[in-house]
């Protein structure tokens, strides 16, 4: 799965998956801007959405919980907090 994503493998353990998108809890730095939207839908059939998101196109924090829904994976729920998502780099790696 490392390979798949481009990150390495001892990263792994602290992220949890959906599909084609890794969310991985990571520190945002400070010169990253963000915007808020509430509901994003950030691939086809992907939507993030939690009450005060704010988001840009690699990075994610909510100071609530943060649900992830897909039509054909089960919903994710990741806890309040700061998340770098990585992107497959490989097409239908279900």
């Amino acid at each position: 799965m490392s390979e798949i994503f481009d990150i390495p493998e001892s990263a792994l353990v602290r992220c949890q998956r959906q599909g084609d998108l890794l969310f991985c809890p990571e520190k945002i730095p400070t010169d990253i801007d963000l915007e808020p939207q509430e509901k994003w839908e950030i691939r086809e059939s992907h939507e993030i959405w939690s009450p005060g998101l704010q988001r840009n196109g690699r990075y994610i924090k909510s100071d609530r919980e943060i649900v992830v829904t897909h039509s054909s994976h089960d919903t994710l729920v990741l806890a309040a907090g700061e998340y770098r998502i990585y992107a497959s780099r490989i097409e239908d790696a279900d």
